[in-house]
């Protein structure tokens, strides 16, 4: 008699497996303060929205990500909120610089954040108690942005992006960047490894930008009024030195390559 697989659990074994990568590719990769509904929308690696929850406050305008928690700050009032990943917030506390913040990022275990005034704070993400504050360089107006990298910070600012030590805040170097079309000349930036940073813009555009080369190596669309961004697999950077978006991965494709392989042979196999 010939016993063969059915092809129904053939198909079963494949699309468990399609299924798992899918889910995989769908992993939220970045988190940004959305202006059109007042939410923080979790972006996948492709920057397209995988899910979103209410932020505390309107105009969330600052967003940043200590490892487990993801913290926003507001254009409308001066606290910031924290909230695990489902978007429960876990506390919330107030500071009078938080006035018309415009940028937020972590650095070395600290909070910083910027805006209207001419300093950058940094303070504990626990209580926004102090740790120390750097001046906004002169090469810096209207800042937008804020990503720190290997010690030191990059700024979106209407003149483009600006590097500066984030220990000392002295002026570094400057490049142009791919939002200066866009209103406010950019409204997000986060990284997605050492050499690229991820600009957005209030109308939805954004930019994955090389910093060596200069130059765009990715761009789109997502229709998400994004003001503030972090990438949600690090603290900040270094370590890791490189964002790695999940995938089914060299082991996973392996695996599904021996199992597809053992179904094949069921079929074909006679007693």
């Amino acid at each position: 008699m010939n016993r063969r697989a059915s092809p129904c659990a053939i198909l079963t074994v494949f699309c468990l497996f399609a299924n798992a990568a899918l889910l995989q590719a769908q992993e939220p990769a970045f988190a940004a303060g959305n202006w059109d509904d007042d939410t923080i929308v979790l972006l996948g690696a492709d920057m397209a929205s995988v899910d979103s929850f209410a932020a505390g406050a309107e105009d969330p305008n600052g967003v940043a990500f200590d490892g487990t928690l993801i913290y926003s700050a507001h254009f409308t009032n001066d606290t910031v909120y924290a909230y695990d990943l489902d978007g429960n917030i876990q506390f919330s506390w107030t500071r009078g610089e938080l006035g018309s913040v415009q940028a937020m990022t972590f650095s070395g275990g600290a909070l910083v954040f910027g805006g209207a005034l001419d300093d950058i704070f940094f303070v504990d993400p626990a209580d926004g108690s102090d740790i120390r504050d750097i001046p906004l360089p002169d090469q810096c107006s209207g800042l937008e942005g804020m990503q720190a990298v290997g010690g030191n910070l990059w700024l979106l600012c209407d003149e483009g992006l600006i590097l500066i030590d984030a220990t000392s805040g002295s002026f570094i170097g400057s490049q142009s960047s791919p939002t200066s079309g866009c209103s406010f000349s950019g409204t997000a930036l986060a990284a997605a490894d050492t050499t690229t940073l991820v600009l957005g813009c209030g109308s939805g555009d954004w930019y994955f930008y090389d910093i060596v080369s200069e130059s765009v190596v990715d761009s789109g669309n997502n229709g998400i009024a994004m003001f503030g961004l972090t990438a949600l697999l690090f603290e900040d950077l270094p370590p890791p030195s490189v964002l790695e978006i999940p995938t089914l991965g060299d082991v996973g494709a392996i695996l599904l390559a021996l199992l597809l392989a053992a179904a094949a042979g069921m079929v074909l196999r006679k007693r």
